[in-house]
């Protein structure tokens, strides 16, 4: 296969990946409106948008320099000629800067396509992975009301643990559940997001707390703190190609392909401020650990208050 055609057949695989749901053709051949004759096009882009007919039109130079003023100066008269909503002219060497005013004047977008995978049209990329670690700091103050048989229990002396406040009910203590699956409970049947709230209260009428190997009634005031730090670390994706807009520096994925075991959390992450670290890549890979559910309450012996049941 020549050069020149190569790099044409690689310019329309790409538009057939980008342009999902669009007829995309390789040297396709429309009749012009002015000239009445038929211009061939590397590659084409057909398709309705609201009921409006869409022609897209693609000329593909494989070229060792940049293209000048002469190639779009041959490339305007076809551009006239066949009406084309929009115009991309692709260059694998770039364009001389002279020229991005002109192509700009004539709506024609000069851009070069690459792809990780490529031997002639390489893209060097490494795409970073943002790991956000949540920090989740809860606590729990339990508000005991005092039964006539905790006070009996209360003369002598009661050793307080954490199992002590490790099981609830809601039954009258025919059946128990751990309270942090209670509180797992709640915030899913509820949709709570625990990190825009800082307290949440169990004021449930019914909620007995297993202490003193009594159940005694109780209300939790939960505490809520949640903060951020970030991790970074970059890979090679498996599969990547781009768009490159050389007169307005954008770039833009085309296609990414990367090993998702590269999301698990380890030591090749390094911890960064978020402040002062930019990240300068057309792609970025955020991976956010999951509050919810909860798998551990930080509890305070200081924090039990005591008030007596109404008669």
């Amino acid at each position: 296969m020549k050069p020149g055609k190569e790099y044409e057949k690689f310019i329309y695989e790409k538009f057939r990946e980008f342009f999902v749901g669009f007829e995309v053709n390789l040297n396709d051949k429309i009749l012009g409106k002015l000239s009445g004759i038929k211009r061939e096009i590397d590659v084409s882009v057909k398709g309705k948008v609201n009921d409006f007919d869409l022609l897209y039109i693609v000329q593909c130079k494989d070229h060792i320099k940049p293209a000048d003023v002469k190639i779009i100066g041959e490339f305007s008269s076809v551009i006239k000629d066949l009406g084309a909503s929009k115009v991309f002219l692709i260059c694998s060497s770039g364009f001389t800067k002279t020229i991005h005013q002109y192509a700009k004047n004539l709506g024609i977008e000069l851009i070069t396509i690459e792809d990780i995978n490529s031997t002639k049209w390489k893209a060097e990329i490494e795409i970073p992975i943002l790991y956000i670690w949540k920090k989740l700091s809860i606590n729990y103050k339990p508000q005991i009301k005092v039964t006539p048989e905790l006070a009996e229990r209360n003369k002598t002396k009661i050793i307080l643990s954490q199992k002590d406040f490790e099981f609830v009910s809601v039954d009258n203590g025919h059946t128990s559940i751990r309270l942090i699956d209670y509180l797992n409970d709640k915030i899913g049947a509820e949709k709570i997001d625990i990190t825009k709230i800082t307290s949440l209260v169990l004021d449930n009428p019914n909620l007995l707390l297993k202490f003193a190997e009594l159940w005694i009634p109780v209300i939790f005031t939960i505490g809520f703190e949640t903060g951020e730090i970030f991790y970074l670390k970059y890979i090679k994706p498996l599969e990547y190609s781009q768009i490159i807009n050389h007169v307005t520096k954008e770039i833009m994925p085309l296609k990414i392909g990367v090993n998702t075991l590269h999301f698990k959390f380890d030591d090749t992450f390094i911890e960064i401020n978020i402040n002062d670290s930019p990240i300068s890549s057309p792609v970025l890979i955020e991976v956010e650990e999951n509050l919810y559910p909860i798998n551990e309450i930080n509890f305070d012996f200081g924090d039990i208050t005591m008030s007596k049941v109404n008669p």
